[in-house]
């Protein structure tokens, strides 16, 4: 799910009302605590979870998503079917922005239930 406006807004103060740190050490376990990752040293495992975790609160990001729910069975055969969802919430798109998308573009900029910003596979 993305975050909330609010979700940044309590993280920023976690931020502002830390203690000073003494070292850049202690400032990445504060910032990584502040940002809700459970410090684990040597710190070099968390830098990745770290810069994504701060890039998803500045600037949340989905992609929408293929979902294949074909099925096969013997009264039916086979029966294609799919739907397109959103990475982040799960939200499932309604037909006309399925439509968009078998076109291959783009139904929106921004998730109309998350918010996170629409990106393509190249972004």
């Amino acid at each position: 799910m993305a975050p909330t406006s609010e979700e940044r807004h309590e993280v920023a103060a976690r931020l502002r009302c830390e203690e000073i740190a003494r070292n850049s050490e202690e400032a990445y376990v504060v910032l990584l605590s502040c940002i809700g990752i459970r410090p684990q040293l040597p710190a070099v495992r968390t830098y990745k979870d770290a810069m994504a975790r701060m890039a998803d609160l500045i600037d949340p990001t989905c992609h929408i998503v293929r979902v294949d729910d074909t099925y096969n069975t013997p009264e039916t055969g086979r029966v294609d079917e799919w739907h397109y969802k959103c990475s982040k919430c799960g939200i499932e798109l309604d037909d006309n922005d399925t439509d968009a998308m078998d076109s291959g573009a783009k139904p929106f900029d921004y998730c109309p239930n998350c918010g996170a910003r629409v990106v393509g596979d190249d972004e």
